[in-house]
Parts: structure tokens; sequence; C-alpha cells
């Protein structure tokens, strides 16, 4: 009998172990296991009970005296401990409890400890970052170092070093935040994002890079040679170098500025220390070759350039006229007196620019003049070092051959020059000649020339019925036009009417009796 209760009571003892065992939760999650996002808890109990006591690890507790679903909305992140009690006669007869993961947002953090000096290209920074939370698997974190490079990390690098050498200065550089500009600086950005957040979260932390001075200069009007190194300056006289350098990186805190120059053979001939920081004037030191150094220093180290400066003769440019030319229209010939050495050669014949004709020999030009005008003749030449230039003035404002056209006559004259109206010319193809009164009618018209292309009839004032016409003033028009050697035939555009050099094809004549 004692055996029988025995076993009764173990199989007892066992049951309710099986029973307490099975009691068990689950729980769910809306959307994602984020902070702020509804939790769902739901019992799977199979003893009797007389309420359910859930206590969800941050303060909250809730009863319940059915086996139903309970929602909960963690606050923050963090691994909480979720308990279900559950009673029956005021007594636990079971206790549950699971750890509950909760994340939030990236909640970052990273250590940068400034260092008193950092260098490009030599010194590399050291940044850290860290997280408040627990992370999920998802998490990825950009480095953005400010200087146009970037890396993108995961959850298995946070808390590990960054490290990154920057290859140029902070100076010059400008950042933005908010709404305040911060100068000579690098602005380090990290952005991060997890599951729990749709947008980036960012930090900011501004840095400053310095290098040694990047040195450089200038000679304004001087060809440079990038391959030698080398400025000409085609001229004697002073010549100022310009420190490129010096007004750009005021902010890497330049401390001395030295200029040394250096003839052909090697021997120092000029030195200024400081006094020239900006610029320094170079005396002229005669035709040749210079050597010119310029070295700056600052709490990064020191840094030189050194290049060549040659005192050049300019090429000698020059042309001159096969012939002197006073009037129109005319060729005229250029002949080129340039030097054996210049290469390449600029023509402006008209003085205007707008047309400019382009010789790589040296050669003569021919050039058609046909209009009245003042022309400035410039010619530009080059030994691919240095250029030099000649002009002259061509006055060309009388007509090489012309019409006169004289201003009276007198019918009644014995002088055969006066008794009659006729223009004097030669050479002329076309020629016509009306003559009208002041009140338009046509009086008198010739076009006759002779062997020479001279006008051969003139009038002698009688009116077209054969009676002589009034003493008074006339109206001549003319068409007309003149062969010209080399040119060929031009339209004649009238005799010159007032101080400014207009022509007119139309004049007035007086006809006088005596």
């Amino acid at each position: 009998m004692s055996n029988m209760k025995a076993r009764f009571s173990l199989l007892l003892g066992i049951l309710i172990s099986i029973l307490a065992y099975s009691q068990d939760f689950t729980y769910t999650y809306n959307g994602s296991p984020c902070a702020r996002n509804a939790y769902t808890f739901t019992p799977n109990i199979t003893v009797n009970f007389d309420s359910i006591v859930w206590n969800f690890g941050d303060g909250v507790t809730q009863s319940t005296l059915q086996a139903v679903a309970v929602n909960h909305a963690y606050i923050q992140a963090g691994i909480f401990k979720v308990t279900m009690n559950v009673y029956h006669s005021n007594s636990i007869v079971n206790a549950v409890t699971h750890n509950v993961t909760v994340y939030d947002k990236p909640n970052l953090t990273f250590n940068y400890t400034a260092p008193s000096l950092v260098c490009a290209p030599d010194d590399s920074v050291v940044l850290t970052v860290d997280t408040i939370n627990i992370e999920p698997e998802d998490l990825k974190f950009t480095i953005d170092w400010g200087d146009k490079s970037q890396v993108t990390l995961g959850k298995k690098q946070i808390s590990k070093p960054q490290t990154h050498r920057y290859t140029r200065t902070s100076c010059g550089n400008v950042i933005t935040i908010g709404n305040s500009q911060i100068h000579d600086k690098f602005l380090i950005t990290i952005s991060a994002t997890n599951e729990c957040s749709q947008v980036p979260v960012f930090l900011f932390k501004p840095v400053d890079i310095k290098s040694a001075p990047n040195v450089g200069f200038s000679i304004e009007n001087t060809n440079y040679d990038s391959l030698t190194s080398t400025f000409y300056v085609c001229d004697s006289g002073q010549v100022l170098l310009k420190n490129q350098s010096y007004g750009q990186d005021n902010c890497l805190e330049v401390n001395d500025v030295i200029w040394d120059v250096y003839n052909e053979n090697n021997q120092k001939i000029q030195e200024c220390i400081n006094d020239c920081k900006e610029s320094f004037t170079l005396p002229y030191p005669g035709f040749g070759k210079y050597r010119v150094v310029l070295t700056q220093d600052n709490a990064c180290g020191a840094a030189s350039v050194s290049r060549y400066v040659v005192f050049r003769r300019p090429p000698k440019v020059s042309f001159t006229l096969k012939e002197k030319v006073y009037c129109y229209p005319t060729p005229v010939t250029f002949l080129n007196t340039s030097g054996d050495d210049v290469t390449k050669f600029w023509w402006d014949f008209i003085g205007d620019s707008s047309q400019i004709f382009v010789d790589t020999v040296k050669a003569n030009h021919q050039w058609l003049y046909t209009e009245a005008g003042t022309y400035d003749v410039h010619l530009w030449g080059t030994d691919n070092y240095c250029i030099n230039s000649h002009d002259t003035v061509l006055d060309l404002t009388k007509r090489c051959k012309d019409i006169y056209v004289p201003n009276a006559f007198l019918p009644d004259s014995k002088n055969p020059e006066l008794n009659a109206f006729k223009p004097k010319a030669k050479d002329l193809t076309q020629y016509r000649i009306d003559i009208y009164d002041m009140y338009g009618r046509h009086i008198w018209s010739s076009t006759a020339l002779d062997n020479y292309g001279c006008p051969s009839e003139g009038w002698d004032g009688t009116c077209p019925d054969g009676t002589p016409c009034q003493a008074g003033t006339y109206i001549w028009k003319i068409k007309a036009t003149i062969n010209y050697p080399n040119v060929g035939e031009v339209k004649w555009d009238g005799q010159v009417y007032n101080k400014k050099g207009k022509r007119s094809t139309s004049g007035t004549v007086i006809l006088i009796r005596q």
C-alpha cells in the first residue's frame, strides 16, 4: 500500500511539472522591433488560474483575468526582462520570463581627439564611432571625411578605430553649419541608418588640416614654358615676381619667405628674406638666364620652388613699303624685313583687327586698298618666346585718278579753256554727263570720250532750242568708271564737296555771260 502511494505521488509530481513547464507566452511586434512600435504578448496557459500579471521589464505592469493578448510599446531601446506571473488562489502557480530586445534609430557617438597639429599628407586622423543603443544587424554608417572621400561600414565596425590620411590642407575650405560659416576646416560627417530609421542620423566634427606651404610664383606679361620651368622676359628692366601661394595660404601661417637669385655660374646675385613675402622686384641683371628660388616654411615644414628667368632680346620685326603711296585705289606691296629668327607672323593691313593673316615663314604681301581712309598697318612676330611688332600709317585720302569738274565757265570768252564746260579726266571706260537747269529741265548731255579716255565734248551754254542759255546756276550729274593699272575698273564716287571728304556725283556750275 505504501508503494502504491509513493508511485502515485511520483506520477502526480511529474504531471504537475509537465503542466507547469507547458505554461508560456509568445510575442510579436508591429512592423519592426523598434521603440514606439506596439509589441503583442500572447499567453499559452493550460492550468487553472485566477489572473495573469505582466511585468514588461521597464517598470510597467498590466493584469488580466483571462488568457488574452496584451499590447505594450517601449519608449526606448534596450533588453527587457518580460515576466508572465500566473496566479491561482492568491498564489503564483507559474512564472515565465523572456528577454525582449528592442531597437531604436541609431544613437551614435564618436571620439576624435584633435591633435595640436595635423599636417597633410603625412599625418593621419583617427576617430572611433560607438553607439549608446543595441544596434540591429542592418546598421550602416558612413563617414564622410570632408575632402570628397568617404567610407561605409556596418555593425561589425562599431567601436573599431577608423583612420584617414588627408592629402591636402583645409586651408581655403569653407563649411556651413546652420547659419554659420567656418573657414579653413574640413567637416567630418557621420550618417547612420538601421531598420528603425528611414532618415539618416547625422553627427558633425570640424577638423583643421594644415600642410607645408604650396609654393609658386609668377611674372606678369611673360611667356612661361612649363616643360623647362622658364619665364621669358622680353625686354630689359626690372620685373615683379609675385608669390602665388602667400595670399592663398595665409591660413597656413607662413613663417619665413626667402627669395634667392643665381646666375648661370650658380653665384647668388640677389636675396630677400621676409621683406618681400608677397612679391619680389628683381632688378634687371642683364640679358641671360637666371635661376630664382622661392622658399617658405611653417609648422608643417618647408617647401621651395625653382624657376628660370631668361631676359631675352625681342626679335626684330619690321616691314617697308615697296613704293610710296599717297592715293587710292592702289595695290600696296609690303616687304617683310624682320629677322630670320622670327617663326610666326600676324599681319593686319586694315588696322581694325577684323582680318588677321598668319604666316609661319617670312613672306611679302600685297594688299589692295579701294577706299579712302587712314589705315594703321600692323605686323607682329614671335620667335616662340618673345613678341615684337612694327606698324605704319597709310594716309589714303586722295584718289590716284579723278575727274575734275569746273565750277564756272564763260561761253563768250576767247580762251578755249573757259568758253565751254568740260570736265577733265583720263582713262575713263564709261562716261555720261547731264546738265539741268534749276527747274530740273534737261539741257545737255554727252558720253563722248577720246582715245585716252578723256571727255571730248563740252557744253557751250546753248539751250536745246539752239538759243544761248541765260547766265546763272546749272546742275550737272556724272556717271563714270575709271581704269586703274593692277586694279581694274572702279566706279567714280564723285568729287569732294566738304571738309570731311564727302563726295558727290552731282554739283553746280555757274554760266557767266559778259
